[in-house]
């Protein structure tokens, strides 16, 4: 931290002159002249969500925190300020760090939100892009509102008069995307602030010539327009769950590129289809791979995640079982995956986009970032917890199917599906398709049936030759 803030009481001389004038928001343009209707356009672009942790990076007198708090009693600011001076004068009720904001003294993760209101230009850009993305969480907001330069020249003048950098949109963005922040919102601000003629006259020119602007950041946790930028054709692998809907809202900057895929197996779940019919309504390029997967079923065997012999066709024929079994990953290949990637192939896709998650399953096979079949590939949410992905959800207000709510951690891709029991759907379909969930429950009964009688005869085969002196 450089410039003025180097010297503690030239600080604290400064901050007394502004505050006597009756100056406490420390802006050379606001949102609107009155503090608090600023503070209250700033929150509404913010889109904070309730409760939510924020860290306020170089509050000043902590004007901003003390009126948000009586706008949104719901919120927990936490003031940083490298002056110890200001941060005498904050006001009260609120936790205070004396830090750098190039070394932050909070956990990873530790705050859902970072305020950033005219401190930028103190920093060294992708140091403080990094170390802002590091304490907030995934799918967590970064939002900066500062000056911003047009072209080098300006850059160059404003620094050399307020001892202030001056970066452009395009560099903050680049560093954004470095640390792991998309931009998915932008605001323009022409409000003078109130501050008094004797700051402003001297640098006024200067200010004229720079873009005041707020800009709303949230945390992936991985470069995405270095990943997206060098592909023509980006296909994003959509289910309707909430981790590839989490995937879709984060690469809202690139709707107008993205092609969204989905595959209508021809049993799809109503409460899914409602997001997909949103989502089709809102993106530019929406594809739908129609399939017949209740055909497949009839030809192959209801999924299962047990099969034994007894579920073969042969097992069948000869009248061990009556009931024809597939396992769980041939149907979904056969029917969900297979279509998808051949379409894919078809239309020239190079980058696949999809919502995997680490905390989904034992082992990647395939990594973000890897070569797979022809196709580079990128997981934005690999990292994210499904709480994570769900606080983002509610806070970005992207549509989102109830099974959740009943319990099941994935979305169902099939209504009729009875493998994947892991999913946890039954509740789900006992409430809201009382129907199916009557032929499900007896499916499910007659693959236990047949299962139990092959655990038995296993149970049998362990136990004698544990009798006779196996180890």
């Amino acid at each position: 931290m450089q410039g003025v803030y180097s010297d503690d009481a030239v600080v604290a001389q400064l901050t007394d002159d502004l505050t006597a004038d009756g100056v406490r928001l420390f802006s050379f343009f606001r949102m609107d002249a009155d503090d608090t209707e600023h503070v209250r356009a700033q929150l509404e672009q913010m889109a904070l969500p309730h409760s939510a942790r924020v860290l306020d990076v170089g509050c000043g007198v902590g004007e901003f925190a003390r009126i948000a708090a009586t706008l949104r009693d719901d919120l927990d600011f936490t003031l940083l300020n490298v002056s110890p001076a200001q941060l005498a004068r904050c006001p009260d009720g609120f936790e205070k760090i004396t830090a750098d904001f190039h070394n932050i003294p909070a956990q990873d993760g530790a705050f859902d939100a970072v305020l950033l209101d005219y401190a930028i230009g103190h920093g060294a850009l992708l140091l403080l892009m990094q170390e802002l993305a590091r304490v907030v969480k995934h799918g967590g907001i970064v939002f900066m509102h500062d000056l911003f330069a047009r072209n080098n020249e300006d850059a160059t003048e404003f620094s050399a008069v307020l001892g202030y950098a001056a970066y452009s949109v395009a560099e903050v963005m680049d560093a954004a995307d470095a640390a792991g922040l998309v931009m998915l919102g932008a605001w323009e601000d022409r409000c003078s602030a109130p501050l008094p003629d004797d700051v402003t006259r001297p640098v006024r020119h200067t200010l004229e010539a720079m873009q005041p602007m707020a800009l709303r950041f949230v945390k992936a946790g991985r470069p995405l327009a270095a990943a997206l930028n060098h592909h023509e054709r980006i296909a994003l692998q959509y289910s309707g769950g909430k981790d590839s809907t989490a995937v879709l809202y984060l690469l809202r900057p690139w709707w107008d590129r993205l092609t969204v895929y989905w595959t209508n197996t021809g049993d799809p779940v109503p409460e899914t289809l409602e997001v997909i019919d949103e989502v089709r309504a809102e993106v530019a390029h929406f594809v739908e791979i129609t399939g017949d997967v209740k055909a497949w079923r009839a030809a192959n065997g209801t999924p299962s995640d047990i099969v034994t012999f007894r579920g073969h066709a042969i097992g069948n024929f000869l009248g061990f079982g009556d009931l024809r079994l597939s396992n769980r990953f041939d149907c979904c290949w056969a029917n969900l995956m297979l279509p998808m990637v051949q379409r894919m192939q078809a239309d020239g896709v190079t980058l696949i986009v999809r919502g995997t998650k680490d905390a989904d399953m034992p082992a990647q096979p395939v990594n973000s970032g890897d070569i797979h079949d022809g196709f580079e590939i990128l997981y934005p949410v690999q990292d994210w917890s499904d709480e994570e992905v769900f606080d983002f959800l509610a806070q970005e207000g992207a549509p989102v199917a109830d099974y959740y709510a009943f319990g099941a951690p994935t979305a169902p891709e099939c209504l009729g599906c009875t493998a994947w029991w892991d999913d946890r759907k039954a509740a789900f379909m006992a409430a809201r398709h009382p129907e199916q969930y009557a032929q499900y429950r007896d499916t499910l009964k007659r693959i236990k049936s047949g299962a139990l009688a092959s655990l038995a005869c296993l149970e049998r085969e362990i136990g004698e030759g544990e009798d006779h002196g196996g180890a």
